[in-house]
Protein backbone atom coordinates (compact mmCIF):
# COMPACT_ATOMS: atom_id res chain seq x y z
CA UNK A 1 0.00 0.00 0.00
CA UNK A 2 0.98 3.15 -0.97
CA UNK A 3 2.21 5.73 2.18
CA UNK A 4 -0.61 8.23 3.03
CA UNK A 5 0.01 11.84 4.04
CA UNK A 6 -2.86 14.21 4.90
CA UNK A 7 -1.74 17.75 4.81
CA UNK A 8 -3.81 20.45 6.93
CA UNK A 9 -3.13 23.85 5.53
CA UNK A 10 -2.88 23.24 1.54
CA UNK A 11 -3.77 26.49 0.53
CA UNK A 12 -1.16 28.32 2.18
CA UNK A 13 2.49 28.79 0.61
CA UNK A 14 4.47 25.81 2.26
CA UNK A 15 1.29 22.98 2.11
CA UNK A 16 0.79 24.04 -1.39
CA UNK A 17 4.14 23.06 -2.63
CA UNK A 18 4.62 20.49 -0.43
CA UNK A 19 1.03 18.46 -1.77
CA UNK A 20 2.16 19.60 -5.29
CA UNK A 21 5.33 17.88 -5.04
CA UNK A 22 4.59 15.05 -3.57
CA UNK A 23 1.16 14.13 -5.68
CA UNK A 24 3.89 14.57 -8.55
CA UNK A 25 5.80 11.45 -7.71
CA UNK A 26 2.90 9.48 -7.94
CA UNK A 27 3.89 6.75 -5.05
CA UNK A 28 2.19 8.30 -2.31
CA UNK A 29 -1.57 9.44 -1.93
CA UNK A 30 -2.14 12.39 -0.28
CA UNK A 31 -4.96 14.57 0.74
CA UNK A 32 -4.72 18.42 1.36
CA UNK A 33 -7.35 20.36 3.00
CA UNK A 34 -7.84 24.42 4.11
CA UNK A 35 -10.01 25.84 6.29
CA UNK A 36 -12.89 25.48 3.75
CA UNK A 37 -12.93 22.01 3.32
CA UNK A 38 -12.32 21.56 6.84
CA UNK A 39 -12.89 24.09 9.40
CA UNK A 40 -10.68 23.06 12.50
CA UNK A 41 -11.30 26.34 14.40
CA UNK A 42 -14.81 24.53 14.81
CA UNK A 43 -15.12 22.05 18.03
CA UNK A 44 -16.86 19.19 15.56
CA UNK A 45 -14.16 19.34 13.43
CA UNK A 46 -12.30 16.55 15.46
CA UNK A 47 -14.56 14.10 14.48
CA UNK A 48 -14.62 15.06 10.95
CA UNK A 49 -10.92 14.95 11.00
CA UNK A 50 -10.48 11.41 12.09
CA UNK A 51 -12.54 10.01 9.43
CA UNK A 52 -9.67 11.28 6.90
CA UNK A 53 -6.21 9.81 9.45
CA UNK A 54 -5.96 6.39 10.05
CA UNK A 55 -2.69 4.42 11.61
CA UNK A 56 -0.39 4.41 8.72
CA UNK A 57 -1.17 8.35 8.01
CA UNK A 58 1.55 10.75 8.15
CA UNK A 59 0.15 13.57 8.92
CA UNK A 60 1.38 17.35 8.05
CA UNK A 61 -0.16 19.92 10.35
CA UNK A 62 0.54 24.08 8.40
CA UNK A 63 -3.28 25.46 9.22
CA UNK A 64 -3.09 28.82 10.88
CA UNK A 65 -5.91 31.61 10.98
CA UNK A 66 -6.01 33.70 8.03
CA UNK A 67 -6.67 36.79 10.28
CA UNK A 68 -3.76 38.62 11.57
CA UNK A 69 -1.16 36.84 13.78
CA UNK A 70 -0.53 39.15 16.17
CA UNK A 71 -3.57 40.35 16.80
CA UNK A 72 -6.26 38.88 19.75
CA UNK A 73 -8.70 36.80 17.20
CA UNK A 74 -5.81 35.28 15.21
CA UNK A 75 -4.03 34.34 18.53
CA UNK A 76 -7.53 32.71 19.57
CA UNK A 77 -8.63 31.28 16.11
CA UNK A 78 -4.98 29.27 15.81
CA UNK A 79 -5.25 28.13 19.59
CA UNK A 80 -8.64 26.78 19.09
CA UNK A 81 -6.94 24.91 15.61
CA UNK A 82 -4.23 23.11 17.06
CA UNK A 83 -7.24 22.22 19.96
CA UNK A 84 -8.86 20.55 18.05
CA UNK A 85 -6.21 18.68 15.70
CA UNK A 86 -5.13 17.43 19.35
CA UNK A 87 -8.61 16.44 20.51
CA UNK A 88 -8.65 14.30 17.59
CA UNK A 89 -5.27 12.92 17.74
CA UNK A 90 -6.14 11.92 21.38
CA UNK A 91 -8.26 9.07 20.10
CA UNK A 92 -7.02 8.15 16.40
CA UNK A 93 -4.13 6.36 15.98
CA UNK A 94 -1.53 7.75 12.79
CA UNK A 95 2.07 6.81 11.92
CA UNK A 96 3.41 10.29 12.60
CA UNK A 97 3.02 13.90 13.11
CA UNK A 98 5.30 16.93 11.85
CA UNK A 99 4.46 20.04 13.60
CA UNK A 100 4.95 23.11 11.49
CA UNK A 101 6.27 25.63 14.08
CA UNK A 102 8.47 28.91 14.04
CA UNK A 103 11.82 30.11 15.13
CA UNK A 104 9.70 33.15 16.17
CA UNK A 105 9.05 30.56 19.93
CA UNK A 106 12.98 31.81 20.63
CA UNK A 107 11.67 35.24 20.32
CA UNK A 108 12.31 37.79 18.02
CA UNK A 109 13.59 41.28 20.42
CA UNK A 110 17.40 39.79 20.75
CA UNK A 111 20.46 39.04 18.89
CA UNK A 112 21.39 35.76 19.10
CA UNK A 113 24.05 34.37 16.47
CA UNK A 114 24.22 30.57 17.45
CA UNK A 115 20.60 29.19 17.71
CA UNK A 116 20.18 25.70 18.00
CA UNK A 117 17.48 23.25 19.10
CA UNK A 118 18.30 24.00 22.71
CA UNK A 119 18.11 27.64 23.07
CA UNK A 120 15.63 28.85 25.47
CA UNK A 121 12.29 29.68 24.36
CA UNK A 122 11.17 33.42 24.55
CA UNK A 123 8.46 34.04 21.87
CA UNK A 124 7.95 37.42 22.06
CA UNK A 125 5.09 38.03 19.51
CA UNK A 126 1.33 36.88 20.12
CA UNK A 127 2.36 34.47 16.80
CA UNK A 128 5.46 33.15 18.51
CA UNK A 129 2.73 31.95 21.42
CA UNK A 130 0.74 30.27 19.91
CA UNK A 131 3.43 28.26 18.13
CA UNK A 132 5.05 27.30 20.97
CA UNK A 133 1.86 26.69 22.62
CA UNK A 134 0.76 24.29 19.35
CA UNK A 135 4.19 22.28 20.10
CA UNK A 136 3.56 21.72 23.99
CA UNK A 137 0.02 20.61 23.59
CA UNK A 138 1.10 18.12 20.51
CA UNK A 139 3.93 17.21 23.04
CA UNK A 140 1.53 16.04 25.46
CA UNK A 141 -0.62 14.53 23.60
CA UNK A 142 1.98 12.56 21.09
CA UNK A 143 3.02 11.17 24.72
CA UNK A 144 -0.25 10.41 25.69
CA UNK A 145 -1.25 8.21 22.37
CA UNK A 146 2.03 6.80 21.66
CA UNK A 147 2.38 8.44 18.01
CA UNK A 148 6.07 9.60 17.08
CA UNK A 149 6.26 13.71 16.66
CA UNK A 150 8.73 15.77 14.99
CA UNK A 151 8.01 19.75 15.56
CA UNK A 152 10.16 21.89 12.54
CA UNK A 153 10.77 25.39 13.70
CA UNK A 154 10.89 26.84 10.12
CA UNK A 155 12.96 30.19 9.36
CA UNK A 156 11.10 32.56 6.66
CA UNK A 157 10.49 30.38 3.77
CA UNK A 158 11.19 32.33 0.13
CA UNK A 159 10.32 31.51 -3.36
CA UNK A 160 8.40 31.49 -5.90
CA UNK A 161 4.70 31.62 -5.86
CA UNK A 162 5.01 32.88 -2.00
CA UNK A 163 1.55 35.35 -1.89
CA UNK A 164 2.80 36.47 1.41
CA UNK A 165 4.04 39.51 0.05
CA UNK A 166 3.57 41.49 2.82
CA UNK A 167 6.36 40.17 5.01
CA UNK A 168 9.52 42.15 5.16
CA UNK A 169 11.94 40.27 3.03
CA UNK A 170 13.32 39.00 -0.30
CA UNK A 171 9.69 37.84 -1.60
CA UNK A 172 8.75 41.47 -0.76
CA UNK A 173 11.57 43.20 -1.93
CA UNK A 174 10.83 40.96 -5.72
CA UNK A 175 7.30 41.84 -5.82
CA UNK A 176 7.85 45.75 -5.25
CA UNK A 177 10.80 46.08 -7.51
CA UNK A 178 8.87 43.97 -10.03
CA UNK A 179 5.62 46.35 -9.89
CA UNK A 180 6.88 49.60 -8.36
CA UNK A 181 10.49 49.46 -9.32
CA UNK A 182 11.52 50.36 -5.86
CA UNK A 183 12.32 48.02 -2.58
CA UNK A 184 11.69 50.06 0.79
CA UNK A 185 14.51 49.04 4.32
CA UNK A 186 13.82 49.98 7.34
CA UNK A 187 16.95 51.85 8.62
CA UNK A 188 19.84 50.76 6.58
CA UNK A 189 18.78 47.50 6.49
CA UNK A 190 21.56 46.06 8.42
CA UNK A 191 20.38 43.30 10.15
CA UNK A 192 20.31 40.09 9.88
CA UNK A 193 18.15 36.90 9.34
CA UNK A 194 18.12 33.22 7.73
CA UNK A 195 15.91 32.33 4.93
CA UNK A 196 15.24 29.04 3.42
CA UNK A 197 14.57 28.61 -0.14
CA UNK A 198 10.78 26.40 -0.95
CA UNK A 199 13.11 23.61 -2.61
CA UNK A 200 14.97 23.06 0.32
CA UNK A 201 12.47 22.85 2.53
CA UNK A 202 10.39 20.27 0.28
CA UNK A 203 13.60 18.08 -0.02
CA UNK A 204 14.39 18.60 4.22
CA UNK A 205 10.94 17.66 4.70
CA UNK A 206 10.30 14.59 2.35
CA UNK A 207 13.41 13.20 3.74
CA UNK A 208 11.98 13.33 7.41
CA UNK A 209 8.64 12.58 6.83
CA UNK A 210 9.57 9.16 6.12
CA UNK A 211 12.50 8.89 8.09
CA UNK A 212 12.50 7.78 12.21
CA UNK A 213 13.20 11.14 13.28
CA UNK A 214 11.25 12.67 15.84
CA UNK A 215 11.65 15.97 18.26
CA UNK A 216 12.57 19.65 17.33
CA UNK A 217 14.52 20.53 14.65
CA UNK A 218 15.29 23.71 13.21
CA UNK A 219 15.04 24.31 9.83
CA UNK A 220 17.20 27.17 8.69
CA UNK A 221 20.33 27.41 5.95
CA UNK A 222 23.03 28.39 8.56
CA UNK A 223 23.60 31.27 6.45
CA UNK A 224 22.22 35.26 7.52
CA UNK A 225 22.13 37.88 5.43
CA UNK A 226 21.21 41.23 5.82
CA UNK A 227 18.13 43.26 4.24
CA UNK A 228 20.88 45.44 2.56
CA UNK A 229 22.69 42.56 1.21
CA UNK A 230 19.41 41.35 -0.09
CA UNK A 231 18.81 44.74 -2.01
CA UNK A 232 22.61 44.53 -3.28
CA UNK A 233 22.21 41.05 -4.81
CA UNK A 234 18.69 41.77 -6.48
CA UNK A 235 20.36 44.93 -8.17
CA UNK A 236 22.67 42.68 -9.86
CA UNK A 237 20.05 39.92 -10.47
CA UNK A 238 17.06 41.71 -11.53
CA UNK A 239 19.28 44.48 -14.04
CA UNK A 240 16.72 46.73 -13.27
CA UNK A 241 16.80 50.46 -11.69
CA UNK A 242 14.75 50.88 -8.96
CA UNK A 243 14.57 53.30 -5.99
CA UNK A 244 15.51 52.25 -2.59
CA UNK A 245 13.32 53.87 0.11
CA UNK A 246 14.14 54.55 3.16
CA UNK A 247 11.61 54.31 6.22
CA UNK A 248 12.36 54.87 10.06
CA UNK A 249 13.39 51.67 11.86
CA UNK A 250 10.87 51.35 14.98
CA UNK A 251 12.73 48.43 16.37
CA UNK A 252 15.94 48.38 17.63
CA UNK A 253 18.71 46.12 15.05
CA UNK A 254 18.21 42.44 15.76
CA UNK A 255 20.69 40.00 14.36
CA UNK A 256 19.64 36.02 13.86
CA UNK A 257 22.16 33.18 13.01
CA UNK A 258 21.01 29.59 13.50
CA UNK A 259 23.37 26.98 14.16
CA UNK A 260 22.39 23.87 11.97
CA UNK A 261 24.38 20.95 12.81
CA UNK A 262 21.69 18.70 13.86
CA UNK A 263 19.93 19.44 10.67
CA UNK A 264 22.78 18.36 8.62
CA UNK A 265 23.56 15.46 10.88
CA UNK A 266 19.54 13.66 10.33
CA UNK A 267 19.47 14.90 6.41
CA UNK A 268 23.09 14.23 5.49
CA UNK A 269 24.74 15.03 2.29
CA UNK A 270 22.39 17.65 1.96
CA UNK A 271 23.19 20.44 0.03
CA UNK A 272 21.21 23.79 0.17
CA UNK A 273 20.56 25.96 -2.92
CA UNK A 274 22.67 28.98 -3.04
CA UNK A 275 21.42 32.21 -1.79
CA UNK A 276 21.35 34.15 -5.11
CA UNK A 277 20.28 31.11 -7.36
CA UNK A 278 17.45 30.89 -5.29
CA UNK A 279 16.96 35.12 -5.49
CA UNK A 280 17.16 34.51 -9.04
CA UNK A 281 14.44 31.76 -9.67
CA UNK A 282 12.19 33.77 -7.73
CA UNK A 283 12.47 37.05 -9.71
CA UNK A 284 12.02 35.28 -12.45
CA UNK A 285 8.97 33.35 -11.55
CA UNK A 286 7.82 36.66 -10.49
CA UNK A 287 8.88 39.03 -13.36
CA UNK A 288 7.49 37.20 -16.30
CA UNK A 289 5.06 34.88 -14.12
CA UNK A 290 6.54 31.59 -15.84
CA UNK A 291 5.70 27.94 -14.51
CA UNK A 292 7.83 27.19 -11.31
CA UNK A 293 9.21 23.47 -11.36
Amino acid sequence: MKPKVVILGNSGFIGAALEKDLKGKGEIRVEGFNSSALDLSLKESSENLAKILNKETILFILSRSRKKQNKIDGFQHNILIDQSIARCLEKTPIKKCLYFSSISVYGEAVTNSEIKENTPVDPSTLYGITKYAGEKLLQITAQKAGFPLLVLRCCKIFGPKNSDIISYGPDQFINTISKNSQLALFGDGEEKRDYLFIKDLIGIVKQLAFGEEKGVLNLASGNSYSFKEIALLLRKITNKGFNEICRERLIPVVHQRFIVEKLLKVCPGFVFTDFEKGLQETWNHISTRTPFN
